[in-house]
This record gives C-alpha cells, sequence and structure tokens, in this order.
C-alpha cells in the first residue's frame, strides 16, 4: 500500500497496464497522477474517497510510527536536492548474490526504507518493513552522467540496476537513493555493508551486518523525542 510503484519493478509498460485495467473498473487514472503518486496509499488520496473503493487494503497495513524531517532533510528539500546515486564497478554480476547481498544492506540500514509525505502542512516520514531487495536489469551508456542522474530519480526511496553498458564497457551496478533518505556523506557505510555482504555470500556466509550507527531516520526519531521533551518541559 505504501511502497512506491517503481521501487518494486514497475516500468511504463506496466504503469500503462495498470492505467488501462484501472479504467476497466470504473477508475480514471492518467499518466501524470500515477507517476507524481507512486503509491496505492497516495493514489487513493489523490482519486478521492470514490476512488479509493474498499478501504480494506489500507485498513490492513498498521499505522506507522511517523516522524517530522530533521532540519537537514528540510534543508535539502527546500533545495531541490536531485537523487543521490553512486554508479560501482563490482567483480560479481550475479544477481543470486547481488539481490540478497543488497537485502541485507537495506535491512541494515533503515533510512534506505524510510517513506516521505511531503503533500502536507508538516512533512515526515515512517519505515517500511523490509522486503526484497529492488534489482532491475538496464541498459545505457554508463558514461552518460545525465542519463544515470535520470534513471536515479526513480529510486523511492532506494533502488538498484543491474546495468549492461551499451557502450560496450563493463557491467555495473547502479544504486541511487531518494535525497532525503541518503546524502553524498552517507554512501561510505552502505557500499562498505554491500562490499561486505557480497564477501560474505560468496564464502557461503549469511551477512550478518550491524544496524547503521548513522542512519538518518533514528537521527530524525532522537530530534522528535527532544522536541517533545522540550515541549513537556
Amino acid at each position: 500500500v505504501r511502497d512506491s510503484l517503481f521501487a518494486l519493478g514497475g516500468d511504463s509498460i506496466l504503469s500503462l497496464q495498470i492505467i488501462a485495467r484501472s479504467r476497466q473498473q470504473g477508475f480514471s487514472i492518467t499518466p501524470k497522477q500515477l507517476f507524481e503518486h507512486k503509491t496505492i496509499e497516495r493514489l487513493a488520496r489523490a482519486l478521492g474517497s470514490d476512488a479509493a473503493g474498499d478501504d480494506t487494503l489500507a485498513a490492513a497495513a498498521p499505522e506507522p510510527e511517523r516522524v517530522p524531517l530533521t532540519a537537514a532533510q528540510r534543508a535539502r528539500l527546500s533545495a531541490g536536492s536531485g537523487a543521490s546515486w553512486r554508479l560501482v564497478h563490482v567483480d560479481c554480476s550475479s544477481s543470486d548474490v547481488l539481490r540478497p547481498a543488497l537485502a541485507a544492506v537495506v535491512e541494515a540500514h533503515a533510512a534506505l526504507r524510510a517513506r516521505f509525505d511531503l503533500d502536507c502542512d508538516t512533512p515526515s516520514q515512517w519505515l517500511s518493513t523490509p522486503s526484497r531487495a529492488p534489482l532491475h536489469p538496464l541498459k545505457l551508456a554508463l558514461a552518460d552522467e545525465r542519463a544515470l542522474a535520470e534513471q536515479a530519480k526513480l529510486a523511492e526511496p532506494f533502488a538498484a540496476w543491474l546495468c549492461e553498458d551499451s557502450s560496450g564497457g563493463a557491467p555495473a551496478l547502479l544504486l541511487a537513493a531518494h535525497p532525503l533518505c541518503l546524502d553524498d556523506t552517507g554512501w561510505g557505510a552502505v557500499l562498505a555493508d554491500l562490499t561486505q555482504a557480497v564477501l560474505d555470500l560468496e564464502a557461503g556466509r549469511t551477512p550478518q551486518l550491524l544496524a547503521s550507527g548513522t542512519d538518518s531516520f533514528a537521527h530524525a526519531k532522537f530530534q522528535a523525542s527532544w522536541s517533545r521533551r522540550d515541549d513537556i518541559d
């Protein structure tokens, strides 16, 4: 309900199929609406209570804990920062190893599971439950940074593409994150954990990554708790 269509592997073809099937059920959805409101929850709100239909889907998911954005996140939001991304040349190109390695990283770094509600007076964030790590095949010119940046915009909050270089270069892994959940300073820990997870899996071990101590969501919760404490005092 709260996971992004594109973070789960959706693309333009799937979007058109969703629109066509929705219209068969009497819901008029435009491509622009589907792109702007990427989750079932947000799309239902945008279409109105009539379009939401049976509320059992939304009711089935427990309401997550929401916390306000941090000052740093608000600054990035005001600045209109684009998606944060890295292109990684990895020795391992097997999705059978990369997918569980990415899942371990997402489990350890809660910020990569953050979801954001920015269409309100007080923007907030919450965590989704860990799920199958998104790893999509992609073919493009890896030297084209503009194309890579455009692809990275589809990350919400985190996505990975196993890229074939259309220019004939070596394959690489494109990692991208929503600008509010990971900035340039946070990539070091993520990439180090990904490397460790790949090494563990190749050695036949289950990755045992420690929860990140610099997690932005944990920092947001800490700030929110102190803010409530000041209000009580």
